[in-house]
């Protein structure tokens, strides 16, 4: 049945157990982001305030990998703690697609790591691109320095 195949979390998708608040902005265009909690504030947060998150690694979920996996991430901001923290289950697992996005800069930010994520995702028949006006790019997953962040103009 659907709800034996998809399996829909409500969890933040980090790298190790963490707590966050998300930070909404006010008219909720977008750009939410997630704020690690820290030790100091973790006393008064309270676990029902509904901006408050609990993060766990993929890894540590035990989903099955004995199917086909479709992956779709909008952390903003956070893809990359949310793929290293996926990295053994994506590499036991049938991965036939896996949608991010991300900013150009983030890349080139920790470099080695994104490298060693996308090596792992090629590995598996996964091709980067990105979306341009009228049509697909591809994208060389072992050059990130000829990525390119696209602009989509505004309405």
């Amino acid at each position: 049945s659907f709800n034996d195949r998809v399996h829909l979390l409500t969890i933040a998708a980090t790298q190790t157990e963490q707590v966050f608040r998300l930070k909404v902005p006010r008219k909720n265009m977008g750009g939410t982001s997630v704020v690690p909690v820290t030790a100091d504030d973790a006393e008064k947060v309270s676990r029902d305030d509904a901006n408050i998150i609990k993060g766990f690694s993929i890894d540590s979920l035990n989903l099955p990998t004995d199917r086909p996996v479709v992956m779709k991430m909008d952390v903003e901001g956070h893809e990359l703690q949310a793929l290293l923290g996926a990295l053994e289950f994506m590499r036991g697992a049938d991965m036939v697609h896996l949608s991010i996005e991300h900013r150009t800069a983030k890349l080139q930010e920790q470099r080695d790591k994104w490298l060693a994520v996308f090596e792992l995702l090629s590995s598996k028949g996964l091709v980067p691109f990105r979306v341009d006006p009228g049509k697909d790019t591809e994208l060389d997953p072992n050059n990130l320095d000829e990525w390119k962040h696209f602009s989509h103009p505004r309405p």
